[in-house]
């Protein structure tokens, strides 16, 4: 309108706010069905750790993709993970994950953990495919099954279990720590737990 001469100047229009919405994440019970499940091939065996790494972890899906050996550091229990903007940050592992990670890693020689047969990079349509159809198997319904999901389900727990925001925002790699916030989706049971925990005629009475 501007070049066309209909107006004197540019117009400033406030960016619309997105609706926000809480992300449903997989239940205890599903992750459960996930992480007791006994994968039989080296494939059934590298789509366990991934989905044993997301869940302990919250990292991206091309962040564990891309995830060398050489930057699993066991013995710190801690993962030197590289994601946007070559951005480099540490995120913690637990004991279970190092187990898993540990003898998954020496299944094959590649530098990549979650290699192919042939040591390089799995496409991320494929390995989505798997995990869909790996759900799929197990009965798990009632969520969207992807690793974005394992995602939110991390910074929630995270929440639940009595992180901080600001933690989790390193965790995560975020700069911003309103995107960190879009993660925690509190549902009323969890918003009704965290008020009898702090009331204060809860205390007193």
């Amino acid at each position: 309108m501007l070049e066309n001469e209909y107006i004197p100047e540019k117009l400033r229009i406030k960016p619309l706010k997105e609706p926000e919405k809480i992300v449903k994440t997989f239940s205890d019970e599903q992750l459960k069905l996930l992480l007791s499940w006994e994968p039989k091939n080296f494939y059934e065996r590298r789509l366990y750790a991934l989905i044993v790494l997301l869940i302990d972890t919250g990292i991206r899906i091309d962040e564990a993709l891309t995830l060398t050996k050489e930057n699993v550091l066991l013995e710190d229990y801690l993962l030197r993970v590289r994601g946007k903007g070559n951005k480099e940050w540490y995120v913690p592992i637990s004991m279970e994950c190092r187990k898993v990670l540990f003898r998954f890693m020496n299944l094959h020689p590649h530098p990549l953990v979650f290699a192919t047969r042939q040591g390089s990079k799995i496409k991320h349509c494929n390995i989505f495919r798997y995990f869909k159809d790996h759900c799929k198997r197990l009965g798990i319904t009632g969520v969207r099954t992807s690793f974005h999901t394992l995602r939110h389900g991390y910074a929630l727990n995270h929440i639940r279990e009595g992180g901080d925001v600001f933690s989790l925002q390193r965790i995560l790699g975020h700069t911003d720590l309103s995107v960190t916030k879009r993660y925690v989706g509190l549902t009323e049971g969890d918003l009704k737990m965290i008020h009898k925990k702090v009331s204060i005629l809860g205390r007193l009475k």
